[in-house]
């Protein structure tokens, strides 16, 4: 693959060792520019169906006490990211 191209991402308690410093650099823009976490919408695909659910891990902006007109504007966000996802 050649550099530049294709995915790459840490999460801040992981080892980043097999990034190049600008890959580090970018990564930690995109985290600052995104804000905090609300959230994480998932979707497990199965041979017969799916299983959409909503998990907040420690220290996301929203908990399952969030009202849940606030966590289906979440999960509709999600929603369109997915939809144009490629």
């Amino acid at each position: 693959m050649a550099q530049g191209h294709g995915w790459f991402s840490y999460t801040g308690s992981g080892d980043n060792s097999h990034l190049t410093d600008e890959q580090r650099q970018m990564i930690d823009e995109r985290i600052h520019n995104r804000g905090q976490l609300l959230g994480v919408v998932q979707v497990r695909v199965y041979e017969n169906g799916c299983e959409p659910f909503v998990t907040f891990p420690d220290g996301a902006a929203l908990g399952v006490e969030t009202d849940q007109s606030v966590i289906a504007d979440m999960v509709a966000r999600a929603r369109i990211q997915l939809v144009d996802w490629r």
